[in-house]
């Protein structure tokens, strides 16, 4: 979770990505700055999560800013705006439907934001879990292999 907070901040400030994979995490209040140039992102992230809350109904309420309340204090942008929000800045199409081999377990299920600036991608899958990587703990492989599957196909672009 904390990786992936960090993820999109680093994101935000440097061109050095193809890809980032946050797990979990989402931007605190004010670290949500769109990147400037092409970067594809793949995002897990449980809808029962309330460490990082993945929308109001698993927080302790509203905060400043559009933001959500973790049981901690700390303030978050809820996953669903803060997909959108990316997908906007990366100048995106609109959200499709992504199968992957898990669909349905644990009500897994992915979405595609595809020909966003620089030819990325933003996929975002969520499941019924809590903050956790998804489909642990006894197949915490298969969601490796979908971000990794999507890595790979999205190399950093000259």
């Amino acid at each position: 979770s904390n990786g992936g907070m960090f993820s999109y901040y680093m994101a935000s400030r440097l061109d050095d990505f193809a890809t980032i994979g946050p797990v979990a995490g989402a931007p605190m209040l004010g670290f949500g700055d769109i990147p400037t140039g092409p970067l594809s992102i793949i995002d897990f992230h449980g809808l029962d999560d309330d460490t990082i809350p993945y929308e109001i109904s698993t927080s302790e309420g509203e905060g400043p800013g559009n933001t959500i309340i973790s049981w901690d204090g700390y303030y978050y942008y809820d996953k669903p705006s803060t997909i959108q929000k990316y997908a906007d800045g990366l100048e995106c199409g609109p959200r499709e439907s992504w199968p992957t081999a898990m669909d349905g377990r644990h009500n897994f299920e992915c979405v595609v934001h595809s020909g966003c600036r620089g030819g990325g991608e933003i996929v975002h899958c969520h499941a019924n879990y809590g903050h956790d990587y998804p489909f642990g703990p006894d197949q915490y492989i298969e969601g490796t292999r979908i971000m990794w599957s999507f890595m790979k196909a999205h190399p950093k672009q000259n």
